[in-house]
């Protein structure tokens, strides 16, 4: 099966941090305009609340309980800076993902062709006639790994992790009678719309920045109210 180059691309740069972030604009990735700008206003704010904080310090009659708040907001500041780095990079992430899925339509669209008709002999087997339907959905699980298992480093790398957000098994499994039917394209083609519908629905068109709205607000009210509270 072939990969679009630029997915390979993309594919590769998603194990590689630094690298997605330095390389995005290139690759057409969105976002990484975006993930600066937050890291920006959650550093700056930090910065200069922590530089309120230790001004108001030595302003104050000092206590061990005042050394402990400062000490405490210096961390806090830190931990928060970086979780905001983290969730913009998800969001980065799951733009490249995005990009990916975009760009190697035509490659998901063989691989569902291929699981359909591993699964046809997959659901055929004595092993899984006389499972119950939780023990099959976990049965079926376990076959969509092991057909991963198979698949190149390339496309383990990439489209699994893009996939895995989507509820393949269930879906597999609905389309049981189908697949054993013979119906394996229009059930490959139904497959694929599902698990199409399901990422842009519940993935791609949810990924967005707007905890940003509640979260840095939050951040710099809750540090100015320690540090008066606390510290002054």
């Amino acid at each position: 099966m072939s990969i679009d180059s630029k997915s390979e691309q993309i594919i590769d740069l998603m194990h590689q941090p630094w690298a997605l972030i330095k390389e995005s604009g290139n690759m057409g990735i969105k976002g990484v305009k975006r993930f600066f700008l937050i890291v920006f206003l959650f550093a700056i704010s930090n910065f200069i609340l922590d530089i309120y904080a230790m001004v108001s310090f030595i302003s104050a009659d000092y206590t061990n309980t005042k050394l402990i708040n400062l000490f405490l907001i210096l961390l806090t500041g830190i931990v928060i800076t970086t979780f905001a780095g983290y969730k913009a990079y998800q969001y980065l992430l799951i733009n490249a993902a995005n990009a990916i899925y975009i760009n190697s339509q035509a490659s998901i669209k063989n691989l569902c062709t291929q699981m359909v008709l591993k699964a046809d002999h997959f659901f055929r087997s004595e092993s899984f006639k006389n499972k119950t339907s939780k023990l099959g959905l976990e049965s079926t699980k376990s076959f969509i790994d092991g057909f991963f298992v198979k698949q190149p480093s390339l496309l383990k790398k990439g489209f699994q992790r893009i996939l895995n957000r989507a509820p393949i098994a269930q879906l597999l499994l609905d389309a049981r009678k189908d697949i054993l039917n013979g119906n394996h394209q229009d059930s490959s083609d139904k497959i694929f719309g599902l698990i199409d519908n399901f990422l842009t629905q519940n993935v791609f068109e949810t990924n967005n920045t707007r905890w940003v709205g509640w979260l840095l607000p939050t951040n710099i009210l809750m540090f100015y109210l320690w540090i008066d509270l606390l510290i002054s």
